[in-house]
């Protein structure tokens, strides 16, 4: 017998935190579609943009090797023509802030590990540290924001960028700077809620009064992009949601 069609949307995503708040969600919302969709998330060791390896010239390359050739080693029954689409999602960490507002430590920062999060503002062992960080990220996601479509292995799929601002447990439940514990019992809760109320996940994605609303995509990137709304408390993942939900009930 033929193998049967299927129609797989591969979503990016930062960190195990934000796999375990969206995936189970997602899911539920597709579950039954008459499209047959169905998506994958897909996670790396650390943030692609960010990574001081990554820059314009080789991040696709990078995308390939970190998330396609692992997803596909380790699900042998999924194949590069099951893909029809490519959305990865940022944790923005104020990438856009201007660089005045980066600072070293302050004594009250002296037992933290990695940046320290207060808006309008970010902390680090350096500001210079932060800086290129922010200006190596920024690079990466302006490139990612300029195409449409990416190679799967040997096929090319609509692909398309959304954040969270400043990060998603920012977002979802304003907190900034936990650790991996606590993003960890977070995310898992979320995702537990949602499972409670199949409306929550719309509610706090699509509805929450810091989405980007009646804002085109390219309208919701200017925005974030501007003085220091990368820090603040803001999604466009609503965008793609509300265009997926649309798509599904339009289902013939």
């Amino acid at each position: 017998m033929p193998r049967p069609k299927k129609k797989v949307i591969l979503i990016i995503v930062e960190g195990k935190s934000d796999k375990s708040a969206l995936e189970r969600p997602i899911q539920g919302l597709l579950e039954g579609n008459e499209h047959r969709i169905e998506a994958c998330f897909l996670v790396a060791k650390t943030d692609v943009t960010s990574d001081s390896r990554n820059k314009p010239s080789n991040i696709l390359n990078k995308i390939n090797q970190w998330y396609f050739e692992p997803f596909f080693s380790a699900n042998e029954h999924y194949y590069p023509k099951d893909i029809i689409e490519v959305v990865q999602i940022c944790d923005l960490d104020g990438t856009f802030i201007p660089d005045e507002n980066c600072h070293a430590y302050t004594p009250e920062h002296t037992a933290a590990e990695g940046f320290v999060y207060a808006p309008p503002c970010i902390y680090g062992p350096a500001s210079e540290i932060i800086i290129d960080r922010n200006h190596r990220k920024a690079n990466n996601i302006r490139f990612l924001l300029a195409q449409t479509t990416i190679k799967v292995k040997s096929k090319t799929v609509p692909y398309s960028v959304y954040f969270f601002s400043s990060n998603i447990d920012h977002y979802l439940h304003d907190h900034l700077n936990l650790d991996a514990r606590a993003k960890n019992y977070q995310a898992e809760n979320f995702a537990d809620m949602c499972t409670e109320d199949p409306d929550y996940f719309v509610k706090r994605i699509c509805r929450h009064s810091q989405a980007l609303k009646n804002m085109s995509h390219q309208e919701s990137w200017d925005f974030i992009m501007s003085d220091c709304n990368s820090i603040k408390r803001h999604t466009n993942f609503n965008i793609y949601i509300e265009a997926l939900i649309k798509k599904i009930q339009e289902a013939p």
